[in-house]
Formats: structure tokens, sequence, C-alpha cells
């Protein structure tokens, strides 16, 4: 059972229902594009769903020190704001958690970032919100190749675990349902390059066959990281 886990696109009926399953061993930080913590949109069929970027942590094995959300714009701290002209609004849902058994403290972040100009804003600006006390690390759908000059940016401050000595640094991370494109690797993990230990990186990446109809359960592979702090 992972530890701790990051999620994008989760609307409301996606956090009752794994909640519903696995409320009993994981907490969950939701916070809505649009909505905030407490108010997500309206769920009705034919209504736009309002989507999170959430964190889950085990609830024996982290304690909750503060937690909070960052709207991808120039006001990151106004509910539902956009001002780079982007197609969607983006957060960044962040956890301050500490380790009951060590008691070590580590900030979490999970995002899903917008592409061109406030990909790259995006970028620079939680650069500047990532904290220098603690060790941290982010996930997410960041909408960018490894070739490309977004991803160096990130790549200058933190580590790719795609690195990891037990990898799947070339496989895949989005699949459009049908089938993944040779260079479509878009999720990461980053880690700052001071406090971890990296151990392993796998991609998800089961067999067409196994959900029917020849579609994968999600348009984006699952990406699973093994790392210490230290």
């Amino acid at each position: 059972m992972p530890d701790i886990l990051g999620f994008q696109e989760a609307t409301s009926i996606h956090m009752a229902d794994i909640m519903d399953l696995y409320g009993q061993y994981y907490e969950d930080i939701t916070y809505y594009r649009e909505g905030g913590f407490e108010n997500p949109m309206e769920i009705m069929f034919g209504v736009k769903q309002d989507e999170a970027s959430p964190i889950l942590y085990r609830k024996d094995k982290f304690e909750l020190i503060e937690h909070g959300c960052y709207w991808l714009s120039d006001t990151p701290d106004v509910v539902g704001s956009n001002t780079w002209g982007a197609e969607h609004v983006r957060i960044c849902t962040w956890a301050r958690l500490k380790i009951i058994e060590t008691g070590v403290e580590f900030v979490y972040y999970n995002t899903h970032l917008n592409w061109g100009e406030a990909q790259y804003k995006a970028t620079v600006l939680l650069r500047e919100l990532m904290p220098v006390d603690v060790p941290y690390f982010i996930t997410g759908d960041f909408n960018l190749r490894p070739d490309s000059s977004n991803y160096a940016l990130w790549a200058e401050f933190m580590t790719d675990t795609r690195s990891s000595p037990i990898n799947m640094a070339e496989t895949p991370t989005s699949n459009g349902f049908d089938a993944p494109d040779n260079d479509s690797i878009i999720d990461y993990c980053f880690v700052d390059k001071e406090n971890f230990a990296l151990i392993s990186h796998k991609v998800l990446n089961d067999d067409i066959a196994r959900f029917g109809e020849g579609k994968f359960a999600s348009d984006h592979f699952a990406v699973v990281v093994e790392f210490e702090i230290i």
C-alpha cells in the first residue's frame, strides 16, 4: 500500500469512491480548481464537474502539519484565478507532513500544469514558493517532455526520479486511452537535490486487454516511485 498518493483531474465523484474504499487507511487533502477547499462545483450529469489534484497520505505513518493550495496564476492565493490566459484553471495542492516514526518533516506538492507560457510561469512560481527548510518533492501531469525547455527548468533545481537505480525511464506515461506514443513522457516526480536517496521509478503500463474494449482505465499510467528521505 503506497504511503502517499497524488491524483490529477479528480472530481467529487472520484474522491467519494476512493475515500469510500480506502478512507480507513488514508486522509485526503482536496482542493477544487474553481471551488476551492470547501465548495466544489455542483455535480450533475450534463454539467461540467470541478476537478482537483488531491493528496492522500497514510494515517498510520504521517501527521499533517499544514496544507494548502496554489492557483497557478499571478494571484496564487485567489480561488479559481487564471491570469495567464491559460486554457484551464490549474492548481498545485501541497501538504507539510511529519513522519510519525522519526519526526522528520517534509512538503509534498501535487500539480497539473497547463501548456506554453502558462506552463513556464507556473514553473517559475512554484520554484519561488517551494521551501528551503525541509525536504520537498512534487508529482503531477506536467504536460512537458524531457527534451523541452521547461523540463530543463525543473531539472536545474530538482532531480527527476527517472534517474533511480531501478527505473522505467523511457516508458511512456500518457496513452490517450488507446495506445501510448513513444515520446509521451509527461508525468513526473521531482525531488529536491539534497535530501533524497532514490530507489526505484516504475510506470504501471498494464496490458491493454486487461480492461476490455481496447481501452485503458485512464489516459495516463500511474507512476510509482520509491525513495528514502536522508
